[in-house]
């Protein structure tokens, strides 16, 4: 599945990996390997069409990673019900099972960030740092109501 999605890795995401770790697909065998839980999305035709992981515990103890890639073929239709509706669901019953959820995106993914924003309610620090010779942003998601 990860060879899959990987052939038509959505092109902000692909930057995104690349940035992280230099190889895409190792990428994301990597956030699978450290994850609790990986979701993985089809489309009709049975092909992974986008992926979302919530990471082990911290050793900060401060909250849980949150991880997604998606192919191009999320948007031949399915962007409302996987991206808007069922893993904003997965999100919400994360986020107040674990209390906080975070990770960072390339200043450069603004697609990614809009969503996050808006429809994951993701809030995102001021500061941006710079690693592997790219500018990231750090956020996190806490439940509504901030509990």
């Amino acid at each position: 599945e990860v060879k899959e999605l990987v052939e038509d890795l959505r092109p902000q995401d692909k930057a995104d990996l690349i940035a992280a770790c230099g190889n895409v697909e190792m990428a994301i065998m990597q956030s699978i390997a450290f994850s609790d839980t990986v979701y993985v999305f089809l489309n009709d035709k049975q092909k992974c069409i986008s992926m979302l992981g919530i990471g082990l515990v911290e050793a900060s103890g401060i909250g849980r990673s949150v991880w997604s890639v998606s192919a191009n073929d999320i948007n031949n239709g399915y962007v409302k019900p996987l991206l808007f509706k069922k893993a904003r669901e997965i999100i919400d019953k994360w986020v107040n099972k674990v209390g906080m959820l975070q990770n960072v995106v390339n200043v450069e993914n603004k697609t990614s960030i809009r969503y996050m924003e808006k429809v994951l309610g993701a809030v995102f620090l001021p500061e941006t740092f710079i690693a592997n010779g790219h500018e990231w942003k750090s956020f996190y998601i806490i439940p509504k109501g901030g509990k």
